[in-house]
């Protein structure tokens, strides 16, 4: 934390993958919680699974609903960046 600001970094098998610097409280906790909700929601739609279909037509409402269970803009935040990943890589269904 720098200057009562946070960063928040990605590493992976020991090598940095992203930083994010300048962070507020509720910044660090929506990317926080956006992760764990992202673990629940893929194993939910995994025990869910559809034969045919993109898993993040399951998933993604899924996250969200979780999301906007603990604070609703957040679930509203979510499902705007989930819209953005459909437009560009649609569900393959």
């Amino acid at each position: 934390m720098k200057s009562g600001k946070f960063e928040y970094v990605v590493t992976e098998r020991g090598s940095e993958i992203e930083r994010i610097s300048g962070l507020g409280r509720d910044q660090v906790l929506y990317l926080l919680l956006k992760g764990v909700t992202f673990s629940i929601a893929t194993s939910y739609e995994l025990r869910n699974r559809r034969s045919t279909g993109d898993g993040r037509a399951v998933w993604f409402p899924y996250q969200e609903n979780l999301m906007a269970s603990l604070r609703p803009a957040w679930g509203l935040r979510l499902k705007a960046e989930h819209e953005h990943i459909l437009r560009t890589f649609p569900l393959n269904e």
